[in-house]
């Protein structure tokens, strides 16, 4: 059809307005004709960046179709300079777009693409597609960074943009908190072990302290868990053994570092503090296991 190809060849050659009269001529002449849906999606693609008499447009389609220019930091930075002439629109959101992904993943500058994201977060303008990709790219962009406080605080602003990713994030800094309790209490239980450790070694020599603080039932324990959770593990061909095997090292880990406190202090209070200290220790040894190892796992406990 004539005027559907008259438009085509207009739009390639950015003179929009004649490829938007050309295609509303083609629907007209054939409102039925093969190409009608093309023609229709793209005179209603046409009209909706239309601001500024398609001069905003003019400026961003040469960046947007060339990866050259999308890397070229002097076309980045006179677009940058120049879309804030720009009309309300969604051009102006969209060349904001190819601003941040040149920066970013052309340029290897992602401190850069911060500016424009957060600017069309901002834009009344923008449609809920641009602030859509926006934020997605912003949270990734703060991921990256290890800045998972600001990823969610901005999820938090815009719970409606992404409602599936603001939930994912939330999960995993919920996760990275408890975990980083669990390492702590692992830490502090470690300590304790070797501040008793060294108090025994101390008080009746180094060759006493297998003696005082390794149980032969804790050794047997820890290596029936280790080993049979791998043989386990093994049999069943993709599982990893390797969960089982820091469990079962924790394990044995832990109680021994149980036992030299209670061997180094006779005081109740102490004794009672550190079995309940322990107990939870290897809780936090098996949220510290899966979370190093298959973090994926911690998605049936709600963490």
């Amino acid at each position: 059809m004539r005027q559907f190809e008259d438009a085509e060849r207009a739009r390639d050659e950015l003179r929009f307005e004649d490829a938007l009269r050309e295609y509303r001529a083609s629907l007209e002449a054939d409102p039925s004709a093969p190409v009608a849906g093309r023609a229709r999606a793209r005179e209603r693609d046409l009209a909706a960046h239309a601001e500024g008499g398609f001069a905003p447009l003019r400026m961003l389609e040469p960046i947007r179709r060339n990866p050259l220019k999308n890397r070229d930091p002097s076309a980045l930075a006179e677009l940058e300079r120049e879309l804030e002439t720009f009309p309300e629109g969604r051009v102006r959101a969209e060349a904001r777009l190819v601003v941040a992904e040149g920066y970013w993943h052309g340029l290897g500058a992602p401190a850069r693409a911060i500016r424009p994201l957060e600017r069309v977060l901002d834009d009344p303008a923008a449609d809920a597609l641009a602030r859509s990709i926006a934020l997605n790219e912003l949270v990734a962009l703060h991921r990256e960074s290890g800045s998972l406080d600001r990823a969610s605080e901005l999820l938090d602003r815009f719970p409606d943009l992404a409602p599936a990713l603001r939930t994912t994030i939330h999960r995993i800094a919920r996760r990275a908190t408890i975990g980083f309790a669990a390492e702590l209490l692992l830490a502090v239980v470690a300590t304790l072990g070797l501040v008793a450790t060294a108090t025994i070694a101390r008080r009746e020599g180094v060759r006493a302290l297998p003696r005082r603080t390794i149980g032969r039932l804790s050794v047997g324990f820890s290596l029936y868990l280790g080993a049979f959770g791998a043989l386990l593990a093994k049999a069943h061909g993709e599982a990893d053994p390797r969960p089982f095997l820091w469990l079962g090292l924790g394990v044995l880990a832990i109680d021994t570092a149980a036992r030299a406190v209670r061997q180094a202090s006779a005081a109740r209070v102490v004794r009672a503090f550190i079995a309940v200290l322990c107990v939870t220790a290897v809780f936090a040894l098996g949220l510290t296991v899966l979370r190093r190892s298959h973090p994926g796992y911690l998605d049936a406990f709600g963490l």
